[in-house]
């Protein structure tokens, strides 16, 4: 339709303000109710249970409020963008999900982030999941952005609108489960942030939303910078910046490992920590030449869209669609990602003739160049793997925490308790149990003697 999704958004927010039907082609609402904030997502976006509630609770706070000036919110917020998890099916359903989704599902207490922007200027970044306030938008946001001419609109909005970040609440959303697919929406995304250059010059938004611009524009030229470091004989500038996350997070857990952080034993089927971000860092080497040639591609076709052709501006393939569309074969790996080998020869080529100190590694990078096509392809697969074998040990851990989740409720739902599970047991409090329960304790109770009888962890 119209605009697409910023089209949607737009219009249906006048149509709450004005009552101005715009193109909508069916509308059955007859008396337009009094709406003040609305929920935007995307159609793999799952709304976790209370998270509407408590996003509304969050905007309605009274140091929240929009204070707009010149055009713009200086105070409050606008928009409040929740955390966004991955959910267990996505980012389980290949190798490649595993290792670049985290781990999947909804887990709050060890989840939670800060934000470099939140923390240090009071205002985040918007990506398309979150709640805005209907009349601030309408008013901020009307004719700011020229038809037909932005793909990515999700970064504007909150320069705009002021956008805050909610850490403490998280929807879940999907992840691509192919290296393709992943690459595609990589590349749409870059298109996007190219697309809105032309802020730069606006007098309306400030500093910080100007560098966040910026910021994505940076990102999008960081493989193809490396990639130059390589062909001028700086490889180990460029080894080094591939490989800093992991010396990040590799002195990161040296400092840690006396903290007083108490390790939990997990059994997440995805690929986590120190071991995670050494892998990612050698897939990113991998897949280097492809990943800098489709986004100079993507960089390319958007500036020649936008200033000579002017045409095909919001030309859009869903992640969805990506992966529906996108060949999932050897041959299909084959052929999107000839480009890697090709450009590895040539680096050896260069080095032959300038930079002999070089030529092992130049080798080395483009036998491994070669090989990105079926790498992709082997942690792309989706097929279900073989069954999981839980260890002696870990089976071990499993059935002690059956044992005490169970002697939690046997020795808690007594006489004193009305025989009801309490909500909680705490210690170093005067009042040690709550003096309450709910059909989730109860519930939990008997899915617990359930199971226990299972596991055979008690005789009673």
């Amino acid at each position: 339709g119209y605009e697409r999704k910023r089209g949607m958004i737009t219009e249906f927010t006048n149509f709450l303000l004005t009552g101005d039907e715009g193109t909508f082609i069916v509308n059955t609402i007859k008396e337009i109710p009094k709406i003040k904030y609305i929920i935007t997502l995307d159609a793999d976006t799952e709304l976790v249970l209370d998270s509407a509630k408590k996003l509304i609770g969050i905007m309605e706070h009274p140091l929240n409020k929009p204070v707009i000036e010149n055009g713009i919110v200086v105070k409050g917020y606008g928009l409040i963008q929740p955390k966004i998890g991955v959910s267990i099916q996505s980012s389980t359903a290949s190798l490649f999900a595993k290792l670049y989704a985290g781990s999947g599902g909804l887990d709050m207490y060890s989840g939670a982030e800060s934000n470099l922007y939140q923390d240090l200027f009071g205002e985040a970044i918007f990506t398309g999941k979150g709640i805005f306030n209907v009349e601030t938008f309408g008013k901020l946001l009307k004719d700011e952005i020229p038809e037909n001419t932005v793909l990515s609109h999700d970064l504007l909005e909150g320069n705009y609108l002021r956008v805050g970040l909610a850490t403490d609440i998280e929807l879940i959303d999907g992840f691509p489960s192919r290296v393709n697919s992943y690459m595609l929406r990589l590349q749409r995304w870059t298109r996007g942030d190219w697309q809105i250059i032309k802020w730069f010059a606006n007098k309306k938004i400030n500093k910080v939303s100007k560098y966040k611009i910026f910021d994505n524009l940076r990102r999008s030229v960081l493989s193809l910078s490396i990639l130059i470091l390589f062909f001028f004989g700086y490889f180990k500038t460029a080894l080094f910046i591939t490989f800093f996350p992991f010396i990040v997070d590799f002195f990161e857990m040296i400092f840690n490992f006396k903290s007083n952080y108490k390790r939990s034993k997990n059994f997440f089927l995805t690929i986590n920590g120190i071991a995670a971000s050494f892998y990612r860092c050698v897939m990113e080497l991998i897949f280097l030449p492809y990943k800098a040639v489709l986004l100079l591609e993507a960089i390319i076709i958007t500036l020649y869209r936008m200033f000579i052709s002017k045409k095909n501006l919001l030309e859009w393939v869903t992640a969805a669609d990506a992966e529906k569309l996108l060949g999932k074969n050897l041959k299909c790996y084959l052929k999107e990602m000839i480009i890697s080998p090709i450009i590895g020869i040539i680096l050896v080529v260069i080095s032959v003739l300038f930079h002999n100190e070089n030529l092992g590694t130049s080798i080395a990078l483009f036998i491994a160049w070669s090989l990105s096509p079926f790498v992709s392809y082997l942690i792309s697969d989706t097929r279900e793997t073989k069954k999981i074998i839980i260890k002696k040990n870990e089976r071990n851990i499993l059935i002690d925490v059956a044992k005490r989740t169970w002697e939690f409720f046997s020795e808690y739902m007594n006489k004193e308790n009305n025989y009801l599970p309490p909500d909680n047991y705490q210690e170093g409090r005067k009042r040690l149990v709550t003096k309450n329960t709910s059909s989730t304790n109860i519930g939990l109770r008997i899915t617990c003697d359930y199971y226990s009888k299972r596991f055979r962890v008690h005789n009673k």
